[in-house]
Order: structure tokens, then C-alpha cells, then sequence
């Protein structure tokens, strides 16, 4: 490390506050000559050199870095693109709204929201997707990974045996999403409830004052705007349920080799990859819901053929 950067680390934490960046172009900041702590950017981000250990860094916009992101935290609404590539001596925190594209990642937690892409390794990393993984070239050694889409590999795992760990099938990030506005839903419904049974109370009431009538047009302009509201997030939720069914789907393309040890969750069964299995393969489920594996130009195989499967525990 530059003697400036290291200055730049051992500086106490302060808060950076970075200019509004225009329409047209990105704030530019040099890391090596802040110190370390909390940045905040709101726009785009230029990186000339590297975002270094202990900044967390937060974004709204687009952030394109030329050097290296170590271990740092990143946050960003728009997309990623780590020219340098993503490792730090310990873990790097990544929470990015759209799309992450890295020459490679190592050690990196975190979520992308959109699709992702290495050039050549993602190593030891616990990351969840929620669009496609689309890295012919590279290899995912190690970590536990959670694409939501469409998924191609150059190669899984290493002839180490590293632990490496795929769950297919699944959406997490949208699960979430949807969770999030059933609560919202059942916070609207509950208050929906309490406002019409206020409303009945003071129907019923003999005398119905000025302060009464005006309570009663209250709720019913308050029941009006909640009804609209709820009726938003049930179209909004039936919206998000077609496409976690549509993006819910397991489809694994191996370019070039499976090493043995790797693990692919699929629909509650663990399928630990027994033997070397040389690409090109997609692996993916029948109609039937079987998880089979297909070398073109040999017909589909049962994915049992090339792994030990295991019941997962609920």
C-alpha cells in the first residue's frame, strides 16, 4: 500500500460529504487522499485508483472503479463495475440495487439485486442474485451462492475440493420484497378494520353532533385514501408473484468442469457432485420436476447419475 493510503487508514473516521454529481457526469474521488470512514455520494461515482480498507462508501447512483475495492463496504442504487476486481484481507460488504460486473470477487458477502458478471474468479464469497449470472470464463471456487435467474459457469469448484455451494430455484431477494408488503398489507388492513368499526360506533351514536359528522367524514375520506392504497400493493404483489414464478426456475450452464465436492441445492435435495463432470452441461428440472444434467449431443440424465443426493431438513 502507498504510503498516502496508509496514512488515508490509520486517520480517525469522519463523514465525507461529496457534492451532487450533474446529470451529465460523475463525482471523481481520489480514496487515497481521504481518510478513512463513511462517504456519501449522491449521483454517479468516479474511482481513478481503488476504494480502500474500512471506507463505507455509500451511493446514489452508478459507481465505476478503475482499481481495487478491498475490504470495504459498498452500497449503491444503480449498478457496479469493479474494473480492478473485488478482494480485501477480510470480508467486503456489497449491497448493489443493479448490476455487479468484476474482473473477479473474492471474499465478498452481500447482495446484487440485478445480474451479475466475473471475468475470472468468484472465490469464497456468500452472495445472493437476483437476476442472471452470465460468466462463461470464470470460476466460482468456495462460498455460498444464491442466483435467482439463468446461470453459466465456466467451472465450479476446484480440484481442492473446496466447499463451494449453489442453492437453484430460488428467490430470496424477491421473497423478501414480497414478505415486506404483506406486513405493509396487514398494517393497512388492521387500521382499515379499526377505522370502519369507528366509523359504525359513531353512525350508531342518537345525537350526531357537528364535531361527530365532521369525525365521520373524517374516516370516510381516511377509509377512501387506505382502500386505494391497498388495492395499489394487492396489484403490486399479484405483479411480483409472476415474476418470482417466472424467475424461480433452475437452469445451470457449465461451460468447462464440475469438480467433485460441489454442492447444488435443488428443491429441498442436496446433490454433492461425486465425480469430475466435464462441460458443456446445462443442469436443469423435467417437467416432472427431476433434476437431470444434458451433454449435448447425449440425451438428458438423471443428476443422481453424477451426484450423492440428500434430503435437506425444513
Amino acid at each position: 500500500m502507498s504510503a498516502p493510503e496508509s496514512q488515508s487508514h490509520a486517520a480517525a473516521p469522519s463523514l465525507q460529504e461529496a457534492p451532487p454529481a450533474g446529470e451529465a457526469a460523475a463525482q471523481a474521488l481520489d480514496f487515497a487522499s481521504l481518510p478513512a470512514g463513511d462517504v456519501a455520494v449522491q449521483g454517479d461515482l468516479s474511482v481513478a485508483g481503488s476504494i480502500g480498507a474500512e471506507f463505507r462508501v455509500h451511493v446514489k447512483g452508478n459507481i465505476e472503479v478503475q482499481g481495487r475495492i478491498e475490504a470495504a463496504s459498498v452500497e449503491c442504487t444503480g449498478n457496479l463495475d469493479a474494473h480492478g476486481g473485488i478482494a480485501g484481507p477480510t470480508r467486503v460488504a456489497l449491497s448493489v440495487d443493479g448490476n455487479l460486473n468484476s474482473r473477479f470477487i473474492a471474499g465478498a458477502r452481500g447482495d446484487v439485486r440485478g445480474n451479475l458478471r466475473f471475468d475470472r474468479e468468484a472465490i469464497n464469497c456468500e452472495l445472493r442474485v437476483g437476476g442472471h449470472c452470465r460468466s462463461p470464463e470464470g470460476s466460482l471456487i468456495g462460498g455460498h451462492f444464491i442466483p435467482s435467474g439463468p446461470t453459466e459457469i465456466g467451472t465450479l469448484g476446484s480440484p481442492a475440493g473446496v466447499a463451494t455451494r449453489l442453492v437453484l430455484g430460488t428467490t430470496p431477494l424477491l421473497d423478501s420484497l414480497s414478505k415486506s408488503i404483506e406486513r405493509v398489507m396487514d398494517g393497512l388492513s388492521a387500521k382499515r378494520d379499526l377505522l370502519v368499526e369507528e366509523h359504525e360506533k359513531v353512525a350508531k351514536a342518537k345525537h350526531q353532533s357537528a364535531v361527530a359528522k365532521e369525525r365521520r367524514t373524517e374516516i370516510m375520506f381516511e377509509l377512501h385514501g387506505l382502500n386505494s392504497t391497498i388495492a395499489r400493493a394487492m396489484s403490486g404483489i399479484d405483479t411480483l408473484g409472476k415474476q418470482i414464478a417466472k424467475q424461480r426456475t433452475v437452469d445451470l450452464s457449465v461451460v468447462r468442469l464440475i469438480h467433485p465436492g460441489v454442492v447444488l441445492e435443488i428443491q429441498g435435495q442436496a446433490y454433492t457432485i461425486t465425480k469430475p463432470a466435464p462441460g458443456p452441461m446445462r443442469i436443469y428440472l423435467t417437467p416432472d420436476g427431476e433434476a437431470v444434467y444434458h451433454r449435448p449431443p447425449a440425451g438428458p440424465r438423471k443428476l443422481a447419475e453424477i451426484a450423492r443426493a440428500q434430503q435437506l431438513s425444513a
